[in-house]
């Protein structure tokens, strides 16, 4: 009895394993797919096809304009002396093929304050690169700044002011400009959308605040009640604003900042409003994702297979797959949100594109703390971006979210 139990188990184990390889023989491969998928702080090159597939993560933010691949990155311009602190921060645009960059946003009022420093004491020497300032100096300016989101040929920064000059008031101020990648210069909603539907714009984000305030005004607490003495600093600016996208749709999320003693450093998030498409959308919409037919799911769509991105709600990753009919094959798990992909092959990019695609991937794997600082599309919790006081009375931010979200 016993010997036919040895005789019988290699012959089931057999069996099993040959039924398990002829399952794998079967199984397809995945589909042939080459994207670049922004998720969280990074870039992920995905390439699949017969051979399976492969995901290549870089801490690149990158932007697409009129077919060719910008890296977005932030640098520190010191202009400090002894006894004075001078810093802000550059945005930068680099072209991948031509290697070219060009500063598209840095806080004036900065080099404007480190100007007027240098005049008024003429024996001040600027600081060397390893020298440091005085531990008590007499006057400082700093100004940071960080990607919120990238959309088509537009680039949403926020920038973080503080600001304490020999002589005058101090500032702390909170706000949002958008970009235009191709001429480096900041854009007004009437260049973005038109004189009249840019008026339009405006127009409900001064109602969205207005409505916002008197829903401030009519509580009787303590709280309400600091909430109303912060009122006073808060000033709409239909220059603070970010692009972005509703139902994939342009949207306009204003951020208004704060100012004075209540209010300075604070800012309130406005709902986003639907906007008119402009002749840039078209493309720009190809990147971003549309709901898909899960709940906190996100999808792109191209010839012969999906891109998906699956959400756990409250989690930080995400799950991205790629589906072709039926069948669907994990790529991995990524920080989330995925905020925009790249095709790579619908229609495929030029050699000398990828060519400069690879060599960005490549050097960006030596990057820093100090060499470049990763944008962060979902927003950062820095420097107070939010009025708390009237927190009850904000809507969300326009940081992106996936698209199936309520």
């Amino acid at each position: 009895m016993s010997r036919l139990v040895r005789t019988a188990l290699p012959a089931a184990l057999c069996s099993l394993l040959l039924g398990c390889d002829r399952e794998a023989e079967l199984a397809p491969p995945p589909p042939t797919a080459e994207f670049v998928v922004a998720a969280g702080d990074s870039s992920f090159w995905v390439t699949s096809g017969p051979a399976g597939l492969e995901l290549r993560r870089a801490p690149l933010t990158l932007a697409r304009v009129d077919g060719r691949f910008y890296e977005l990155y932030v640098t520190d311009a010191d202009r400090s002396f002894y006894d004075a602190v001078f810093v802000s921060q550059r945005l930068w645009r680099r072209d991948l093929l031509s290697n070219d960059s060009s500063v598209v946003f840095e806080d004036a009022a900065v080099e404007r304050l480190a100007t007027d420093y240098g005049r008024r004491h003429p024996d001040a020497r600027p600081l060397g690169v390893d020298e440091e300032e005085a531990e008590y100096p007499v006057a400082t300016a700093t100004s940071d700044v960080v990607v919120v989101d990238v959309v088509g040929p537009y680039v949403t920064y926020e920038s973080y002011a503080d600001h304490h000059p020999e002589d005058g008031l101090e500032v702390h101020e909170v706000r949002r400009g958008v970009v235009d990648l191709r001429s480096g210069r900041p854009v007004t909603l009437a260049a973005l959308f038109g004189d009249s539907a840019g008026a339009r714009v405006r127009a409900a984000g001064r109602t969205a605040l207005d409505e916002m305030f008197d829903s401030v005004l009519a509580r009787r607490d303590a709280q309400g009640r600091r909430a109303q003495r912060a009122l006073r600093g808060f000033a709409f600016d239909e220059r603070s604003f970010a692009l972005t996208s509703v139902d994939r749709q342009p949207g306009v999320a204003f951020l208004v900042p704060g100012h004075g003693s209540e209010a300075g450093g604070l800012s309130v998030p406005l709902p986003p409003i639907a906007a008119p498409q402009g002749a840039w959308w078209p493309e720009a919409r190809r990147e971003l994702p549309e709901a898909g037919e899960q709940a906190q799911e996100d999808r792109w769509s191209s010839a012969g297979y999906e891109v998906l991105a699956r959400y756990d709600r409250g989690e930080e990753q995400l799950d991205l797959i790629l589906r072709a009919g039926r069948e669907q094959w994990a790529v991995g798990r990524l920080p989330a949100p995925a905020s925009r992909l790249f095709w790579l092959d619908s229609p495929p990019v030029d050699p000398a594109t990828r060519r400069a695609l690879a060599r960005a991937f490549d050097e960006a794997q030596l990057y820093g703390e100090d060499v470049r600082q990763a944008a962060d599309p979902s927003g950062r919790g820095g420097p107070q971006v939010m009025a708390t006081l009237v927190a009850r009375s904000l809507a969300p931010s326009p940081s992106r979210a996936p698209s199936s979200a309520p």
